[in-house]
């Protein structure tokens, strides 16, 4: 059975009864008797449960007893009689029988514990000390009873025993809590200690000379000592948790889940941060509404390009060159919208040619002339120009026979068109060493009569072949003899100018490379004798 034990100079009492007291024994035997006043005692206090009788305790229960002995003067039972008892009036009478003291003087023991409960006067044998005024005569009420009231009853004039000093309540004077003077008031999480607080704080706040304290709730009055006021037990465990909320302080409040927690500090770091989050959301929903309408703008011109495209994709000549253009340059929709309406009224044509274009416009030139690729230039394909295209073709540097039919001319044709040829990269590259057999045609082509300067040989080549032994040399050198020469000659008609070429071409008999190729070119005037020469 948990117990409240006081303790009293020379024995200890258990505050509670034990379970199977009766009443009416507070008459019969002292034990009783102290049954009885330990009864009066708990209905008084209050049942208090303790296990140990420490000094912390007896400080305790010392304060209680003070404060129920400065209210009890006026205080009245709420049971009278033999319902004191738990009993019947007939039953109390009948005990008074059969005890060895009479009943009269009985009830005056019942009537002193009476007062003795209204007054807690009889309770001085446990060191309680006088009252709060022991110069202050009260004179107890009547109880209820049926007792005669002329009962004598225990005054508080009675004296009582000297009150031990050191047995005296001193106010708690609580914990200081280490916290920085300057910040305290702006740092310290001051809602904690609201009633309606979520998470309350585990103690009582308190300022006392500027610094801040803390006390227990259930705090048990403080301890003197020779170095001073100590706090109590209650109130020296409260270390661990103001050091749980200075630690919280000291965090950042990102690092603090329940907002209910942060300081004064805190919570104004959290409002700049959430107000700069704020600014930057609003900032953004701005920038997003503005790209919201250039998105729209631009889709509009997207729109209006696909649909011009669509109509006239038929009509607009380069178009995938012109898109090529566009991503490179990196043009707007409104720009390319632009250029495409250029092209389709024929004023732009892009000429980004790939390398598969330029093929096929060589191959078109050698298959159909100059006729051919002019025609598809300015078609709806726009392949390149014969003036485009020319720097792709392989440069034959053949050597026309302007001074008489030598074999040294011929001979560098024939290696010139059949021999190494030289790649884009600059390697050589061989014709396929396969033996098949060759053709020779020779016949006459149409050309205009002029004189031409071959720069390679520093000659004048265009005169006939039958009549240019006549002159004493074709080659200009330094000076203009041999043009004043060649001049008088023509003028006297000794010499011709000649109005045709006598071509002689060598052809492969094989399925690759088959073409005709000129080995021999030579201008006449076709007024000799071949057989007399």
């Amino acid at each position: 059975m948990k117990a409240l034990w006081l303790r009293n100079k020379t024995r200890a009492f258990k505050t509670q009864p034990d379970d199977d007291y009766n009443r009416l024994e507070r008459f019969d035997t002292t034990a009783g008797k102290d049954q009885g006043q330990r009864a009066d005692l708990c209905e008084v206090l209050g049942v208090v449960e303790h296990e140990k009788s420490d000094e912390l305790f007896f400080r305790q229960f010392r304060f209680d007893m003070g404060e129920q002995r400065s209210q009890i003067a006026n205080r009245i039972r709420r049971k009278a009689g033999p319902e004191i008892f738990d009993c019947t009036k007939q039953d109390l009478l009948s005990r008074s029988s059969q005890s060895r003291k009479p009943m009269r003087e009985r009830v005056c023991d019942f009537e002193m514990i009476l007062s003795s409960h209204e007054r807690l006067e009889t309770h001085d044998e446990w060191n309680l000390g006088p009252p709060s005024n022991p110069s202050q005569q009260v004179t107890p009420q009547a109880s209820a009873h049926p007792f005669p009231s002329s009962t004598p009853v225990l005054s508080r004039s009675v004296p009582l025993p000297p009150r031990d000093p050191s047995r005296l309540f001193v106010p708690c004077p609580g914990i200081p809590i280490e916290w920085d003077a300057h910040t305290f008031y702006t740092t310290y999480p001051f809602q904690l200690h609201s009633p309606n607080a979520k998470n309350c704080a585990p103690y009582d706040l308190m300022i006392v000379s500027g610094i801040p304290r803390a006390r227990s709730p259930q705090c048990l009055g403080g301890i003197v000592t020779i170095e001073g006021i100590q706090p109590c037990a209650k109130c020296s465990r409260l270390t661990l948790d103001v050091n749980i909320i200075r630690g919280r302080a000291a965090r950042s409040f990102e690092h603090i889940r329940d907002h209910n927690d942060l300081s004064s500090d805190q919570l104004r770091a959290k409002v700049t941060v959430v107000k700069d989050k704020v600014n930057t959301l609003r900032l953004k929903k701005l920038d997003l509404e503005v790209s919201l309408q250039r998105a729209q703008a631009r889709l509009s011109e997207w729109i209006e390009l696909f649909h011009f495209i669509g109509q006239n994709s038929g009509s607009i000549p380069p178009l995938h060159r012109l898109l090529g253009n566009a991503e490179k340059e990196g043009w707007s929709a409104t720009k390319i919208l632009e250029y495409c309406r250029l092209a389709h009224a024929g004023q732009y044509t892009a000429r980004n040619y790939t390398q598969a274009e330029i093929d096929l416009a060589m191959l078109i030139y050698e298959l159909g002339g100059a006729g051919a690729i002019y025609a598809l230039n300015h078609s709806i394909f726009a392949l390149p120009s014969r003036n485009t295209i020319q720097p792709y073709r392989r440069q034959l540097n053949l050597l026309p026979s302007v001074s008489g039919l030598r074999f040294t001319d011929i001979f560098r044709n024939i290696t010139t068109l059949f021999g190494p040829r030289t790649r884009h990269e600059g390697e050589a590259e061989l014709l396929p060493p396969v033996k098949c057999g060759h053709t020779v045609s020779v016949d006459e082509v149409a050309a205009d009569r002029n004189i031409d300067l071959m720069h390679e040989t520093d000659e004048m080549g265009g005169f006939c072949l039958e009549h240019v032994s006549k002159l004493e040399t074709v080659k200009i050198g330094k000076d203009l003899r041999s043009v004043e020469a060649a001049v008088a000659a023509v003028k006297e008609g000794t010499v011709h100018v000649a109005q045709e070429i006598c071509v002689a071409a060598i052809s492969h008999l094989y399925g690759t490379d088959y073409g005709a190729k000129p080995v021999y070119m030579g201008p006449t005037c076709k007024k000799y004798d071949l057989i007399y020469r």
